[in-house]
């Protein structure tokens, strides 16, 4: 999982901000840990 974060993290880091990018993995994946 860390693994999958870290390169959405990556990617969308370029586009927007990571804090957004947790967000929206948060809404798309699973509730927040």
């Amino acid at each position: 999982v860390e693994r999958a974060v870290s390169i959405v993290s990556n990617m969308g880091a370029r586009v927007i901000g990571p804090d957004e990018v947790r967000k929206k993995l948060n809404l798309t994946k699973r509730a927040p840990l």
